[in-house]
Order: structure tokens, then sequence, then C-alpha cells
């Protein structure tokens, strides 16, 4: 069990740069462009990454607009505990598929 990189280079690649996809970000809003008592960030949505490295194309659901950050901090821990808590829990007594009486019914060659 390999990545094809793995099996050519024999070395495993680095995807310590790969984010989530739906994670929360907060964006530095500068200061000539806030007042003075408005915040400092400004919460968004990873949406995708671009053809230029280090940037991201995020989401912001106050505006929304859809536009090209750089500045940017993740916050990749709440998205992984909001995916783990939508994801179904099933039993090993469950049945995942077709049940087994169904099945019989399909003429094999």
């Amino acid at each position: 069990m390999s990545t094809l990189e793995e099996a050519y280079s024999g070395k495993r690649p680095d995807i310590s740069h790969l984010r989530i996809f739906g994670s929360p970000v907060y964006m530095h809003v500068m200061k000539d462009a806030r007042k003075k008592l408005e915040s400092i960030a400004e919460v968004g949505i990873f949406v995708r990454y671009t053809d230029t490295p280090h940037n991201y194309r995020v989401y912001f659901p106050d505006s929304h607009k859809t536009v090209v950050r750089q500045d940017i901090k993740f916050q990749e821990e709440k998205a992984m505990k909001c995916s783990l808590e939508r994801e179904p829990h099933f039993h090993a007594n469950e049945e995942l598929l077709v049940p087994k009486d169904e099945l019989q019914d399909v003429d094999q060659p």
C-alpha cells in the first residue's frame, strides 16, 4: 500500500501543506480598513486552492463574497470535530448494504 509518488521515488510525499475543505478561517483586517471598535479578524470558510502557491479562495458568509486571500489562519480542529460529529456510527450487527434476502433474487451466470 503506497502512493504512486512513493513507488516511483521511494520517498513519502509531503502533504503538510494540504488543508481541510470547509474549515473555518480567520483573515486579519488591516488597520486602515477598519474603524476603531470593529473586529481585527474576519471569519470565512476555506473553499479551494488557487493556481498560485500560498493563495486560498475563501468564502465570507457575512458579505456573500468569495475572494482570494493569502494571510489567513486555519481552524482545522474545529472542522474535524464537526465532521466526526456528523459521521454516522454503525454497529456490527447492522446491515450496511442490501439485505441478504434481496441478494438471492438476482440470477447469476
